[in-house]
């Protein structure tokens, strides 16, 4: 437990530089812990997005304005 919250010590204070206002404060959390639960997944990630590109369905962009 003490290396998880000495991470998130570093965390903030690398990622914010130590501006971290209080009533955010569950937003960081949840955002070290999402980065957390992930930091394995790094290598896998170019494979899961061609994945994704792979099986997504075409979108059809008539009549939106672009």
């Amino acid at each position: 437990m003490h290396i998880v919250i000495s991470n998130l010590e570093r965390f903030l204070l690398g990622t914010h530089h130590g501006a971290v206002r209080p009533h955010r404060r569950q937003e960081y959390i949840d955002e070290f812990v999402y980065r957390f639960n992930r930091r394995f997944w790094e290598p896998q990630i170019p494979n899961c997005l061609l994945n994704l590109c792979v099986e997504h369905l075409p979108v059809d962009l008539r009549g939106t304005g672009t």
